[in-house]
């Protein structure tokens, strides 16, 4: 009777030491799966930080977009007016023709901004390779000159090659890749 007990007993606690274990095997499945979902948790989270940051961004540039427009229309304003008035071999027509060139320029990359701030769809503008490298040169000029460098251009046929690209962007691109090879 004695070892009917024992036996009896054993086997108790061996069922018992089984629904330990499986006790054990569903509580380690659970704590992995809630580490599973805390660690996509912290991931959702982190984008939305990051989504509200781009969207403070996107409203700091429109808004210092719109407030640099205002005095880039004068100065777009001014040249206009001063060219219209002054004789075809006044001296400072290519400074003022310059001023007015590069005035644009500032209001297409502020367009550009706002256009990135609000996410609106990219204008490209058909535009030779040649036109988009003679006035990314232009651009350069001073620069190349005050860095004692020089700049030299290698182009295709005139008018045989064409390209569709948003030219401010494009100018930008490829006068930024002119400045940091002069700097270097």
């Amino acid at each position: 009777l004695y070892l009917v007990t024992l036996a009896g007993a054993s086997l108790e606690k061996a069922q018992a030491f089984t629904s330990v274990q499986d006790l054990s095997r569903t509580l380690l499945d659970a704590n992995a799966e809630l580490d599973a979902n805390l660690r996509r948790l912290r991931e959702a989270q982190e984008e939305i930080v990051q989504a509200a940051k781009m969207a403070t961004v996107g409203t700091l540039v429109a808004g210092l977009s719109h407030e640099i427009n205002n005095p880039l229309s004068a100065i777009l304003g001014y040249a206009h007016t001063t060219l219209k008035r002054i004789p075809a071999d006044d001296p400072t027509r290519p400074a003022l023709l310059a001023i007015q060139r590069q005035a644009r320029r500032c209001a297409d990359l502020v367009s550009t901004l706002l256009d990135f701030s609000h996410k609106r769809r990219l204008e490209l503008e058909e535009t030779t390779i040649e036109d988009l490298v003679r006035d990314v040169a232009a651009l350069a000029s001073l620069n190349v000159r005050r860095h004692d460098a020089q700049l030299e251009i290698d182009l295709p046929p005139p008018r045989t090659c064409s390209v569709r690209v948003s030219r401010t962007q494009m100018e930008s691109a490829l006068l930024n890749l002119v400045l940091n090879a002069v700097d270097a």
